[in-house]
């Protein structure tokens, strides 16, 4: 019936506590537009992170729209400085990789970041150029510690007004592309070293055979202090997942020595090959 109350529930088995939330909490952020708004919320994922012997956290949440356009919500508070406002911090909302370009070797992404009036603004667009036998650069994620992420809950329940008369069939949309990617790391952090995350994207049915590599994060001094010199050995985790047919995230997990400027850092590359 219109206008009665919903409910929306995540339930997670390694979880350990129960939730009760609003639409405005982080674990909400890949189906909140389609809550707001009463659509399909297109294909989306939480991401998590298993450190050796704790529980599970929420790194973040991917969503691909019914458009096209791929995005990423942080689930922790990140910070990004505004482009020509002289050092001006604001929380990150989301970032977006724009509907795929016609050009085979060029995409776009923009970053949308949240004011202190609680408005939205975004940054200027990106063109990101690649090489046709990689995958697309997206963007890194760097910290050094997890602390701030939340912490993978049991059972989380959301509860709103829903802004359409179709109830059922948009409950059916809103759950029925839920899941979650698990990521294991052990001896994820020690003395003197940060986790970083490289996030490449594929947008074909034959992504999974394309190229991608560690970013040099580590050796950008005004990012990262008492890196080696020279070349340093790491290990490196590589975790892919779907988003819809053809589509695809890969994430490769590293561990550099350094000490961040700040943490957690996130970071959009522009490579050259």
């Amino acid at each position: 019936m219109a206008n009665e109350g919903l409910s929306l529930v995540f339930e997670f088995s390694e979880g350990h506590r129960d939730l009760e939330v609003d639409v405005g909490h982080p674990l909400v952020a890949p189906v909140r537009r389609a809550i707001e708004e009463g659509m399909s919320p297109g294909v989306w994922s939480f991401l998590l992170v298993a450190p050796s012997g704790g529980l599970p956290q929420v790194l973040g949440s991917f969503a691909r729209t019914t458009g096209g356009r791929l995005l990423f919500f942080p689930g922790a508070e990140t910070l990004v400085t505004r482009p020509n406002r002289e050092g001006e911090e604001v929380r990150l909302d989301h970032l977006t990789l724009d509907a795929p370009s016609r050009q085979a070797e060029v995409e776009r992404r923009h970053v949308t970041v949240r004011l202190e009036s609680g408005e939205r603004d975004h940054f200027p667009e990106e063109t990101i150029t690649f090489p046709r036998d990689h995958l697309v650069p997206w963007f890194s994620l760097l910290a050094t510690t997890l602390d701030g992420f939340l912490e993978l809950p049991r059972r989380v329940v959301v509860r709103f007004d829903p802004s359409t008369d179709d109830v059922d069939t948009f409950g059916k949309h809103l759950k029925q592309w839920g899941g979650a990617a698990l990521i294991a790391l052990d001896d994820l952090f020690s003395a003197g070293t940060f986790v970083q995350f490289d996030f490449w994207v594929g947008r074909e049915s034959t992504w999974r055979a394309k190229k991608s590599r560690p970013l040099a994060w580590a050796y950008k001094p005004e990012l990262v202090s008492s890196a080696p010199e020279g070349s340093q050995d790491i290990t490196v985790r590589s975790l892919e997942f779907d988003l819809g047919p053809g589509v695809g995230i890969r994430v490769l997990a590293s561990t550099p020595t350094g000490v961040l400027v700040r943490s957690p850092l996130m970071l959009l590359p522009q490579l050259a090959f």
